[in-house]
């Protein structure tokens, strides 16, 4: 006996994907700036490392963007 195995996507999966790729696109654009990797690389230090060169882990957003988005 053979057993068929369909995937229905509902209406709301299929009026959401293009605004979920969109979103992912976004997203993956924003990962990539040189900005993002600085911030992702502060974040990963401790407080005494940040402290070393000056930085508050408060300020780390202020410091790499600037007065921009703050």
């Amino acid at each position: 006996m053979a057993h068929i195995d369909s995937h229905h996507r509902s209406l709301g999966q299929v009026v959401a994907a293009p605004f979920v790729a969109v979103f992912n696109w976004l997203v993956a654009l924003a990962e990539a700036s040189p900005k993002y990797r600085e911030m992702e690389h502060l974040s990963r230090m401790s407080d005494e490392q940040l402290a070393a060169r000056g930085i508050r882990r408060e300020d780390i957003v202020q410091k790499v963007l600037g007065t921009h988005f703050v």
